[in-house]
């Protein structure tokens, strides 16, 4: 397994400003005076924190150039965002199109200021049968879709200059990550909550969907701190949650052993208490995840669990389940999967040919290691 990221002074100052932007208590001026800003600033930019900490700066009357661009830059986005996303679900309404929001969209206003919560995206769960609908309404908005044809997969992104970014998704797992995870959200519009066209789910549901994305990114590619702030707020925010049924719930998914780790992680790091030493190995884990790419830590993951060998024929021979979620023209039409191969190579070497040098890059700086 690959070794985690020591817990260093920069770490602690990091969390230490988060603990307070997060709980609402003013900063240590003394304290802060001591912190290395420019190196806290850096890891705090790999964990798309950057705004958090710059809060508890300003709660200590510090006024340093980075974090305050970082949290000007946040709240101008979340303000952008937000007025985007209103013309988008109205434009759904007014077609009569199913939706519901997710993740970010709906945890941002649980932070205790607004522009707080840094977001990249905003991911939207749409209707299947109305993707057609839904690209003429991104385009009449001005928004370009990215993926398209073959590579057309569960998820659409569309885009708009200067940094917009919506992902439309038809489901909210790939039944190539987590089986059981895709068997219990396939269905889930028959267990939301519907007002009009808009969805949701219950706050105890909306709690386990959160744990199941996080653990499907720490499986994969990779989690930040701003996970576990994320499982902190929702968690102090809701109170009442029924948490017998959260267990039971993600019982079925085999999700309950990852979200009590975080759950004591998050409330070491937030809410004082202890840190035992499996919160300081997942930690560690975090701390190493955030200083590489989504690339690497998925080829190292990948390495780990299945070994070089195993992991490069199944990125070259895709299993079915990743055939039929990614390239749904071959798995329909079987008979061409033996054109997949090449492809994928020349999809790679003329549209994606950066993130394809990423992870051959990754893959043998792997190999080196070994």
């Amino acid at each position: 397994m690959t070794a985690g990221k020591e817990y260093g002074r920069n770490e602690k100052d990091l969390v230490y400003l988060l603990k307070c932007a997060l709980n609402g208590i003013p900063a240590d001026v003394q304290r802060v005076s001591g912190m290395d800003l420019d190196a806290v600033y850096e890891a705090a930019k790999n964990h798309m924190v950057s705004a958090a900490a710059a809060f508890a700066l300003e709660s200590a009357g510090i006024k340093n150039p980075q974090f305050s661009t970082a949290m000007a830059s946040s709240i101008r986005k979340a303000i952008a965002y937000d007025y985007e996303r209103k013309r988008i679900v109205e434009a759904f309404t007014a077609h009569s199109i199913r939706y519901m929001l997710l993740k970010g969209c709906v945890l941002q206003s649980y932070y205790p200021r607004y522009g707080m919560r840094e977001m990249i995206d905003n991911d939207i769960l749409v209707d299947a049968s109305r993707m057609d609908d839904i690209q003429k309404i991104m385009q009449d908005l001005g928004y370009e879709p990215e993926q398209t044809g073959l590579w057309k997969s569960i998820d659409v992104s569309y885009t708009k200059k200067p940094f917009f970014h919506f992902e439309m998704h038809t489901s909210l797992f790939e039944q190539d990550i987590n089986r059981s995870v895709y068997e219990y959200y396939e269905h889930v519009w028959d267990r939301l909550k519907a007002d009009g066209c808009a969805y949701r789910f219950t706050d105890e549901d909306f709690y386990c969907y959160l744990c199941a994305h996080d653990s499907k990114h720490y499986r994969t590619t990779g989690i930040t701190l701003r996970s576990a702030m994320d499982i902190y707020i929702f968690l102090r925010r809701k109170d009442k949650l029924d948490l017998p049924r959260i267990e039971e719930e993600l019982q079925k998914t085999g999700i309950l052993s990852y979200e009590q780790k975080m759950r004591r992680l998050a409330f070491s790091l937030f809410g004082g208490e202890e840190m035992t030493s499996e919160s300081e190995i997942l930690l560690g884990e975090i701390l190493s995840s955030a200083e590489k790419t989504r690339t690497q830590n998925r080829i190292e993951k990948h390495v780990d669990e299945q070994g070089r060998l195993a992991y490069t024929l199944h990125r070259i021979f895709l299993p079915m389940e990743s055939i039929r979620t990614h390239y749904p023209l071959f798995y329909e039409h079987k008979a061409l999967l033996v054109f997949l191969p090449v492809y994928r190579l020349w999809r790679g070497a003329t549209k994606r040919r950066s993130v394809l040098k990423e992870e051959l890059s990754a893959l043998f700086k792997e190999t080196r290691k070994k």
